[in-house]
């Protein structure tokens, strides 16, 4: 018998990072002014959408909540990538890496399930126009973005295996 490869992955490091430090600088900057716009954008909705009474409605509820996730799905991924783009040598943990896709995929399937729910408010408010109040109440709306949550965290779980 020979020696088996027993070698353990701990880190991935990035091969596409700049070596240049001018690069690295742009690359940094460009990063923080899109995480920054996309911060000041979705809460500046967040914000504007609790204060303004006209905007107390289903539709403006799941775009709060869809701003909000955008928020998280940005926090996940740019401060880490602004910090490796400064870094000599950007590597990423193998518990991080899988904590950062674990994230992703859970923002990322409330997201889509988020939206399959904006799509029948929508659709209830265009086919059923007259009965859209009592379909789509402030008590309903709540249990309809509950069981999004839920079922994203229920499929991640499923999935990491």
């Amino acid at each position: 018998m020979g020696m088996d490869n027993e070698s353990v992955v701990t880190e991935f490091i990035f091969v596409g990072m700049p070596d240049a430090l001018w690069v690295k600088i742009m690359l940094f900057i460009v990063l923080f002014i899109i995480y920054l716009g996309t911060l000041i954008g979705n809460i500046f909705l967040i914000v504007l959408t609790r204060v303004d009474i006209k905007l107390h409605t289903p539709m403006y509820f799941f775009l709060s909540n869809l701003s909000f996730l955008d928020v998280c799905y940005t926090t996940s991924t740019l401060p880490q990538l602004m910090a490796h783009s400064l870094s000599n040598r950007p590597s990423i943990s193998l518990s991080r890496c899988f904590a950062q896709m674990y994230i992703s995929l859970f923002l990322g399937m409330t997201e889509c399930l988020l939206l399959s729910v904006m799509a029948y408010d929508r659709w209830v408010a265009v086919c059923n126009p007259l009965r859209y109040a009592l379909i789509m109440n402030h008590k309903k709306k709540k249990p309809a973005f509950i069981p999004t949550t839920v079922h994203s965290d229920t499929q991640d779980l499923v999935h990491a295996d």
